[in-house]
């Protein structure tokens, strides 16, 4: 009960919640909204290896950009900086031919690969949650998170379908994109810091 107490009256806690929301919403619609885009670009089979590159994207970014963000010393810059890629990449690859599909696809999933380790880092280096409550705080943040995968493809089907126009879907992820700067914007940096943290909540 006090993990809870703690993480629900933390407001950084509910920002990376919601930054958690916002890209599980555009990761997951994403998915199922390109696929049929890229069959009818190069068929079902080259469709299937280039949904596959964005999940190869994530896991060299997965890696390497953990460990850049590390030495940088520095945690709302490489979130900047991957969310601002990802909304003109999700925009273009709906006009590309093969080339830019397989390229921006590889882009696309290095970017929400950036994003992914480095907000779930965050916590523990908030002062009020640390590495004692860590636990509570990923698993609210991940609670959050589920629900943009519930409802982001649920609001996309509804626009393409109202409207006729995918690429009005692709707008609607984009703004969740927009919302997610001005929430990262609003985080303190905190790389470096979980030290401070723990001694925050001793």
């Amino acid at each position: 009960r006090e993990s809870l107490s703690k993480v629900i009256h933390n407001k950084y806690v509910w920002m990376l919640g919601v930054i958690n929301l916002l890209l599980l919403a555009v990761y997951l619609t994403g998915l199922k909204a390109l696929h049929p885009i890229f069959e009818v670009q190069m068929g079902k089979t080259l469709a299937d290896i280039a949904i596959s590159m964005i999940s190869y994207g994530a896991m060299v970014a997965n890696v390497i950009m953990p460990i850049l963000s590390d030495r940088a010393s520095n945690r709302r810059h490489f979130l900047l900086m991957a969310i601002i890629v990802l909304i003109p990449s999700l925009l273009l690859i709906n006009f590309l031919g093969e080339i830019g599909i397989w390229t921006l696809s590889f882009v696309i999933g290095f970017m929400v690969g950036t994003i992914a380790p480095i907000a779930a880092t965050i916590p523990i280096e908030l002062k009020g949650v640390g590495h004692l409550y860590i636990a509570g705080a990923s698993g609210f943040m991940t609670t959050i998170g589920r629900i943009g995968g519930f409802i982001g493809p649920m609001i996309y089907l509804f626009i393409i379908t109202s409207t006729a126009v995918e690429i009005y879907g692709f707008i609607f992820l984009s703004i969740l994109l927009m919302v997610g700067i001005i929430l990262v914007k609003l985080l303190p940096e905190t790389a470096g810091k979980a030290r401070e943290a723990l001694v925050e909540i001793e």
